[in-house]
């Protein structure tokens, strides 16, 4: 971390990537995967900087950094185009958010990704989260979507799944 706020990414990375080859499984790997990630955006490395990131533990990072890698992988998930893991990313950063200026924060962008979804997409991303937040939510959309085209079937479906969830 030295190097990178010295501005020495190269090496940097150069010790990451070292950490990373000699003790994969230390204390502090997900940390340096963390971290790794980071640099890697910040030289445009994205696809790269992902499959670092996605070897990520987050339980294993302070808190801190456990909300800096949650936000970290929704952005690479964003821009991949994969929603339905932005938003189980952003899911989760919201439940390591500090205080309810924060919560309200990701809901808002949480609403916003799921604004911008057909309704096929907004069924996948809830299938996909299951029961996490906003699973709810989007089963609601879903319905709301179906109901608007016409699809009764597809509405009933999405409001009887969003029935057996919290809100």
């Amino acid at each position: 971390r030295l190097e990178v706020k010295a501005g020495k990414s190269e090496l940097a990375e150069k010790r990451l990537r070292e950490v990373l080859r000699t003790h994969p499984k230390e204390d502090h790997a997900d940390a340096a995967r963390l971290e790794l990630a980071k640099i890697l955006v910040s030289r445009g490395e994205r696809e790269a900087a992902w499959k670092v990131a996605q070897r990520i533990q987050p339980p294993l990072l302070t808190e801190d950094e456990r909300r800096d890698a949650y936000r970290l992988l929704a952005d690479l998930a964003r821009d991949r185009g994969d929603t339905a893991a932005q938003l189980e990313w952003l899911a989760r950063l919201r439940t390591a958010a500090r205080d309810d200026a924060e919560v309200a924060g990701v809901d808002r962008e949480i609403d916003t990704v799921i604004a911008r979804l057909p309704v096929d997409a907004v069924v996948r991303a809830a299938e996909r989260l299951g029961r996490r937040v906003p699973a709810t939510e989007l089963w609601l959309r879903a319905g709301e979507m179906s109901l608007r085209a016409g699809d009764r079937g597809g509405a009933s479906r999405a409001l009887a799944e969003a029935e057996r969830l919290p809100l």
